[in-house]
């Protein structure tokens, strides 16, 4: 009980102390301060009203990203997509198989079809069932059965999936082997 009152004055006495001795003159009559405007800093836009995930790489998985977007289509999602990861995203490992350039999205009402530019034709190796799982990921996100059919100047193109390649219509499912950990 008797420590808690020395503990109370030992604290007092180190803010007097530091309130007396931090060398500011004391003025013997007020002075009237000039008001300034100094513009507050202004913080970048945390971006739309909506949500969208894109399906990054990390450890040659899918991993989720959240963005933020004016227009949660699947177009914006792509489009974010191809944007690759951000800064902090890259701090920790995470990646992009995709080749960068122009995608558009279509729905066709039978599935939704991805044109894509002649760079995502030349992604090689391991990285081309990546990317063309984070396309088919991507765009099924508000609906994940629907199916994806890939073209490359209108023609389907054909596809690695877990089971080989293919031209037909392509799925999450297809894609099991990289699919995030908790998909």
């Amino acid at each position: 009980m008797l420590t808690q009152p020395r503990t109370l004055m030992a604290a007092l006495a180190a803010v007097v102390l530091a309130v007396t001795g931090c060398g500011v003159p004391l003025q013997d009559d007020p002075v009237a301060l000039q008001a300034t405007t100094t513009p507050s800093p202004v913080s970048p836009s945390p971006g739309g009203s909506s949500v969208v995930r894109v399906y990054l790489v990390k450890d040659a998985r899918l991993v989720e990203e959240v963005r933020r977007a004016d227009d949660p289509s699947e177009q914006s999602a792509l489009d974010l997509l191809t944007d690759g990861p951000t800064t902090a995203e890259k701090v920790v490992g995470t990646t992009t198989a995709l080749a960068p350039g122009e995608y558009a999205v279509e729905d066709s009402g039978l599935a939704t079809v991805i044109d894509v530019p002649v760079q995502f034709t030349q992604v090689a190796g391991d990285l081309q069932l990546l990317a063309a799982a984070q396309l088919v990921w991507t765009v099924t996100d508000r609906r994940p059965r629907s199916a994806v059919q890939v073209t490359f100047q209108g023609e389907p193109i054909e596809l690695p999936t877990d089971q080989g390649l293919t031209s037909d219509l392509v799925r999450r499912s297809d894609y099991r082997s990289v699919a995030p950990e908790d998909g």
